[in-house]
């Protein structure tokens, strides 16, 4: 199995923008994401998030297709047709900078204002930030949390000498006659990129294409991550995957020095490799046992700056002020955005604390451990406490109260895809711990609750609290009205789907009567689904009112465009929906008082 090369342009504007950097000013304040972003929400195919690609909706008579991704098999302009190659990326090297595994970054000019005085980064608070705990509120054990934070690698400047930056891709597929179920899938891409910390330099690369033992590569799969059957004729296995790593690891100096992961989120790191690799009898690398999530550790920050959540890669990039290149959902690409957001975090004196996977693991197996709870990672937003309750009964046996289940709310005060779930006592934590290891599928929700999208499937971890749950306060009710400024907190799951859209939406009312000539703008819209929402004024208050592209007349709509429609009632759900969507900048000429 060969050594898939990257693409020396994107890897020369990597090494650049890691100059940029190490010499540049810290950053501004970290911009606010996306406000209704929902990168988890997806199937377990979208748990990194599905960024690009065509709606997954036919369109209606006469709406053009809004720009997308390349069809499947053709990787942006100029790629062969069918080739499933990207085609290369015009070099931003710099004179003279040289593309060697190791080779010294070449210093950039800072982005600081000519003149103007660096920045000193923000001090570091702790999580949550002052005034986080709201009256009625309730604070967690405190031996619990102290146990959470012996188990964290706490470590100083100097202590640490490489960081691994990694990314897996593996087979998926989406919709309710998949082929690939969550559970099934096997990893096709093992990416990595070793960074040497102390010198300040990548060391090398690492992109390996992993042919599938039992799973196809689906229609969707190929969309997503532009792997085909056709690169994966020559491809060897995970075994000459992480044999090959091991190699890169020895060659560059790093055995038994002390060094951690860095991952986009847990899936990869605590699902997917330590599934396959005990499937096949594999010992995962130790680096990868002890590990940084990027995702959590960009959340801790962003909250002791005020500012509001980000979850997906480019949504982190976007807020520590990264430049997102290469071609997303190719591992090696997104290595290196892993590395970068890894670095910028570094400069900004954010606290990256990595976790020790076997560590914590036997912590929580020993009779003496005070924890009575497990979390639930990687939920889909829309799942109620009734679905989850149901689904761990099933699982574990163990008919839980409702009490028992706590939604996780984060910087913004909407859902995070974690639930804080209390078994009562730490046996029975410690059963049903072992029961869900390595993960399982959930199905959630259902057509008559949410009428534009099938149910979701997912692979949900079960894994001991650590402190971003166990440092939270427990909030008696989850707070209505308009939660702009509502710290993390651990809450009640909502009641109901209403009530749970309301927390995804802070609390901004949905429109509940028809209404005809209506003004608005599109506050979101999701390319990729067909389907978003408009906010307007009916008269009484500022409201929110779904819209789906098979309702948009003449074109496809962008966020911020200024809309004419109509709200009517959806007969399959009851609920109200935009119909007549037209957009202002398309319709030449048009009288908004005409209708």
């Amino acid at each position: 199995m060969g050594l898939a090369m990257s693409r020396p342009s994107v890897r020369s504007m990597c090494l650049a923008l890691l100059a940029a950097l190490s010499t540049a000013a810290a950053l501004r304040a970290a911009l606010r994401g996306p406000e209704d972003a929902e990168d988890c929400s997806g199937d377990f195919a979208r748990q990194k998030g599905v960024r690009g690609g065509a709606p997954s909706t036919p369109l209606p008579p006469g709406v053009p297709p809004p720009p997308s991704r390349a069809p499947p098999g053709v990787k942006g302009p100029g790629a062969a047709p069918g080739s499933g190659q990207r085609p290369p990326m015009p070099s931003r090297r710099p004179p003279g900078a040289s593309e060697a595994n190791g080779a010294a970054m070449p210093p950039m000019p800072s982005r600081a204002p000519p003149g103007a005085p660096p920045a000193s980064p923000p001090p570091m608070q702790t999580r949550p930030p002052p005034g986080a705990i709201a009256p009625g509120s309730q604070e967690v054990p405190q031996r619990s949390d102290q146990v959470a934070k012996s188990l964290e690698w706490q470590w100083k400047e100097g202590d640490v000498e490489f960081w691994v930056a990694l990314d897996f891709e593996w087979t998926c597929d989406e919709g309710q006659d998949r082929r690939v179920h969550s559970e099934q899938a096997e990893i096709i891409e093992f990416s990595f990129v070793i960074f040497d910390v102390r010198r300040s330099k990548m060391v090398t690369e690492g992109q390996y294409y992993v042919k599938p033992r039992k799973t196809p590569i689906t229609e969707f799969c190929v969309e997503l991550t532009g792997i085909t059957d056709e690169k994966l004729k020559d491809a060897g296995s995970l075994e000459d995957a992480i044999a090959a790593f091991n190699r890169a690891w020895e060659e560059a100096g790093a055995v038994g020095k002390p060094a951690f992961s860095v991952a986009h989120g847990s899936a990869d790191l605590e699902l997917i490799l330590p599934r396959n690799c005990k499937d096949l009898g594999l010992e995962v690398p130790w680096v990868m046992r002890r590990y940084v999530d990027l995702r959590e550790a960009t959340q801790t920050h962003l909250a002791t700056l005020g500012n509001t959540t980000a979850t997906s890669l480019r949504q982190i990039c976007d807020a520590l002020k990264v430049e997102m290149i290469g071609e997303e959902h190719c591992g090696l690409d997104d290595s290196w955005m892993v590395l970068m957001a890894t670095q910028q975090l570094h400069k900004l004196r954010a606290n990256l604390v990595p976790i020790d996977l076997e560590a914590e693991r036997a912590a929580f197996l020993a009779d003496d451990h005070p924890d009575t709870a497990l979390v639930l990672d990687g939920l889909p937003y829309h799942g109620l406490g009734s679905e989850i309750r149901e689904w761990i009964i099933e699982q574990t046996g163990n008919r839980l109260p409702e009490s028992a289940f706590w939604i996780v709310l984060g910087n913004d005060g909407r859902p995070t895809g974690r639930a804080f779930v209390d078994f009562g006592s730490h046996a029975a934590a410690v059963e049903a711990y072992l029961k869900m290891d390595g993960g399982r599928r959930l199905i959630s929700g259902s057509k008559n609750r949410w009428a534009y999208e099938a149910p979701r499937e997912r692979l949900v971890l079960a894994r001991p609290p650590r402190r971003q749950e166990l440092s939270l306060p427990r909030r008696d009710a989850v707070v209505k009205g308009n939660t702009s400024g509502v710290s993390p907190a651990l809450a009640p799951f909502p009641v109901d789907a209403a009530a749970l859209e309301v927390l995804k939406r802070r609390g901004r009312r949905q429109a509940v009567e028809p209404a005809e000539n209506c003004t608005g703008r599109v506050k979101l819209f999701y390319q990729d689904r067909g389907y978003g929402f408009i906010t307007y004024d009916d008269g009484e208050a500022s409201v929110e009112v779904f819209m789906h592209i098979n309702n948009v007349e003449g074109g496809w709509p962008l966020e911020g465009d200024e809309v004419l429609f109509n709200v009517v009632i959806e007969k399959t759900n009851n609920k109200t929906r935009a119909d007549r969507v037209r957009i202002l900048r398309l319709l030449e000429g048009f009288d908004t008082s005409r209708g």
